[in-house]
This record gives C-alpha cells, sequence and structure tokens, in this order.
C-alpha cells in the first residue's frame, strides 16, 4: 500500500504541501490541466521554481491568477516585531486581512464563497471520484472549524480567504496530486505549536488562528514546541491534515522524497518534507491479531466496518459464525495488522460495532513479496498481480475489480475474461 507522511518540521501550509507533492514526482501539467477545466471564471497557472531555505534546496509554488502571481502580494503585519507569517500564506486565513494599502490587482483573492458554492466547484470539476471525495473531506473539516469560531452553522457560513479561489487551488490540487500519485493514506508528524498574533477584520488574533485551533481540536492533533514565534499552521494546512492524516509515523519503505518551501526565512530552514513510499511488511515488523465477539448488531453494518478497519490498514479481516453465551448465535470479527495500528484499529471496533471490549494477540505473519504490472487485452487494460518469493516468480494474478469493470463494460462472463487472461491471450 502507498502512502505519505508528512514532515511538518516548520509546520505546513497548502501550498507548501502542494509544492512539495509536485517535488515527489507530482507533474505540474496534471494540475493545470485539471484547473483548465474547473468551473470558475479566474484562470489559473501554476509553475514551481528552486530556492534555498537555509542550507537546503526546496521547491516552492508558483500561484498565477489571471496572470498574476500571487506572491506579489506584501507580507502581512503584525502588533509587535518578529511575529510574521512563517508561510506568507494571506489566502489561506479564515479572516479578511488588513492591508497598509489597497491592492486592485489581487480582488479576486477576497471573493466570498460558502460551503454550497465550494461544494459545486467541486462536484463539477474533471478530477476523479477518489479526489472529489478527498477534497469535500477537506472542506467539511474547513467548514466547522469556521462555524465554530464564528458562531453559525455549516450552511451559512462564508469562506473569505479560504473561499478564494488561490486557497481552493492548494486544497484541491493537493486532492488530484494525491489521487494521481495513488497514495492510500497519509500519515503526519505532530505539529510546531507557536505564538504571537495576527490582524484580520476581526482585530488581533491570536496564533494559532482560530479556525486552525479548532481543526487541531477536531482531529486531536500532537503538537509539540515550536522554535520560534509566528504563525507556522494555517487553516488551509491543517484543514488538509485534519480529513486526510493519521498522526503516526508508520514503518515504511521509502521511494520518493518531496520539500515544499515557504515564503519567509527564519534561523531554521522554513520547508515542508513529504515522504512517499511502501508500508515495510517485512516478517522483522510485529503484527497483531484484534478480535471481538457480537450477537446484538444488525448485519448489515458489518459491510461497512470491514470497508473501515481495510482503509484504516489492516492487512486481513474476516467474519466466523459463532454459538455465544445463552446459546445465542453470533459473529467474531477478527483482523490483522501491524502493531502499530493497535489503538487506531481496536477504537473502530469500539466506535463502530456494538462490542465492549475487544482481545489483542501478538502474532506472525510471513508474506510474499508483490509487484504489478499492466497488461493490454482486446477489451481494454488490465492490472496483474504477481506473486514473488526469495526473489522467484510464483505466478500472475488479473486483479478483479479490473477483470470486471472490462467484463461489465463488454457485457461478457467475468469467469471468461478472467480464464482469457489467466491463459495469456492477450499483448503487453
Amino acid at each position: 500500500m502507498s502512502i505519505l507522511y508528512v514532515d511538518c518540521f516548520s509546520g505546513i501550509a497548502g501550498d507548501m504541501f502542494l509544492a512539495a507533492l509536485i517535488d515527489a514526482g507530482l507533474p505540474v501539467e496534471i494540475l493545470n490541466d485539471a484547473f483548465e477545466k474547473f468551473p470558475i471564471d479566474e484562470k489559473i497557472r501554476l509553475a514551481t521554481r528552486r530556492v534555498r531555505k537555509g542550507a537546503l534546496d526546496a521547491n516552492q509554488l508558483i500561484i498565477e491568477i489571471n496572470g498574476k502571481e500571487q506572491h506579489d502580494i506584501p507580507a502581512h503585519t503584525h502588533n509587535h516585531e518578529n511575529h510574521e507569517h512563517a508561510h506568507d500564506q494571506q489566502h489561506t486565513h479564515e479572516h479578511a486581512h488588513v492591508h497598509d494599502e489597497p491592492e486592485p490587482d489581487h480582488e479576486h483573492t477576497h471573493q466570498h464563497r460558502n460551503l454550497a458554492d465550494i461544494l459545486k466547484i467541486i462536484d463539477q470539476s474533471a478530477m476523479t471520484e477518489r479526489a472529489v471525495s478527498m477534497a469535500k473531506a477537506v472542506f467539511n473539516q474547513l467548514a466547522q472549524a469556521e462555524a465554530k469560531v464564528h458562531g453559525e452553522s455549516i450552511e451559512t457560513v462564508h469562506f473569505h480567504e479560504v473561499g478564494a479561489i488561490d486557497s481552493i487551488v492548494d486544497i484541491l490540487g493537493a486532492c488530484i496530486g494525491l489521487d494521481y500519485l495513488n497514495v492510500q493514506k497519509v500519515y503526519s508528524s505532530a505539529l510546531p505549536f507557536s505564538t504571537g498574533q495576527v490582524r484580520s477584520d476581526h482585530g488581533v488574533m491570536p496564533v494559532p488562528a482560530p479556525a486552525t485551533l479548532a481543526l487541531m481540536e477536531a482531529a486531536h492533533m500532537p503538537l509539540r514546541s515550536a522554535p520560534d514565534a509566528g504563525e507556522l499552521i494555517t487553516p488551509t494546512g491543517a484543514a488538509i491534515l485534519a480529513a486526510l492524516a493519521v498522526f503516526q509515523r508508520p514503518p515504511m519503505r521509502i521511494q520518493h522524497v518531496g520539500v515544499g518551501a515557504g515564503n519567509k526565512d527564519f534561523n531554521w530552514p522554513n520547508i515542508l518534507r513529504v515522504i512517499i513510499g511502501d508500508l515495510d511488511a517485512s516478517p522483522s515488523q510485529p503484527m497483531v491479531q484484534i478480535s471481538c465477539n457480537i450477537d446484538d448488531m444488525n448485519p448489515e453494518l458489518y459491510a461497512p466496518i470491514m470497508e473501515h478497519l481495510f482503509a484504516a490498514g489492516a492487512v486481513d479481516v474476516f467474519l466466523t459464525a459463532i454459538q455465544m453465551k445463552k446459546n445465542r448465535p453470533g459473529t467474531k470479527i477478527t483482523l490483522i495488522a501491524h502493531a502499530w495500528l493497535e489503538k487506531e484499529l481496536a477504537e473502530i471496533l469500539l466506535k463502530e460495532s456494538t462490542t465492549f471490549g475487544v482481545r489483542v494477540e501478538v502474532v506472525n505473519r510471513y508474506e510474499a513479496q508483490r509487484t504489478f504490472r499492466t497488461i493490454e487485452t482486446k477489451y481494454g487494460k488490465v492490472q496483474l498481480k504477481q506473486k514473488w518469493v526469495n526473489g522467484d516468480l510464483i505466478g500472475e494474478y488479473p486483479e478483479f475489480d479490473d477483470v470486471r469493470k472490462l467484463a461489465d463494460k463488454e457485457n461478457i462472463p467475468v469467469e471468461n475474461l478472467y480464464r482469457l487472461i489467466l491463459g495469456g491471450k492477450h499483448s503487453d
């Protein structure tokens, strides 16, 4: 399973995250092609440039809206020295920023949009179903935080800076990127908790910004001390993590690293790193078996529980019919997972089933290595899963979902197409 770990060394902002994804292998052209199809009036164009942050090389995002680069906007001023924004993300604040002089060239960054407006943009975009689902999750988290801090309902709250198109670009771009890079799960480090003040239309506001703090609360984000005062976490960055990330460091084998740059310079490198790789499923990784017995739950609920357990990282989930106390028929839910996921998976069972307790056992598990390749059949492309043991290829097996989609499309029996592929009647 391809995963991504976010190293929030100097906090996180939406454009830093997107810049890091691009540095890790997301082509800018994929983003620009998607943005051209957005149902919006503004013309969006992204580019990147290499910059130095301290002694480190990093990737910096350039957002052009209607031909104007967004980083041309002056940095915000604070009430006291050294409390400038760490990332200069003027477009990510949930409140309207006050500038010393009018900026007629950038009115487009101050559009008011509510959640319904943004969801409409998402629904009418050309993004994949998975990217759409992630984007909606991020904006729903953001709307809930905005509604809480302003004392409004989620339907009536109006995004100001977060509703501005350049912030929408950050969030939708991040979701497009995660989908393109086939990231199945996002993990994150603890976040630096800083102090300071920002100016807004609501007056002087504390750092972290109120919406950011509400997102931290909602996601139970782990925090650590920041090296200095200033805004290191923006609402947009916090929303991405709140909606999509688990705050743990997983065992993984690294495939790609991306480094995104903030716009400010400090006594430390103002960067965000993303690490993409595979979960380390080697035999040396400890595994656990978690189980519980249930005799009082609607059978329809087992399917979504199993889906959620797999999505959270379980390597196997199965149901067993059992006979329980008072001679009641029951069902035993059993899952196998890496030990570091024990708490998260146990909580899913406790929250989503009727059980009052779960059992955990340490188990050993040995796995064959797996790789994938895509073949071309006369009906379309199908992915083959390859099984390896000690460097020897043991077999190849078509991905059933791919076969089923093609079979449904061509109106032929799934078994027939499966046999054709197994028989090698295709061209590579």
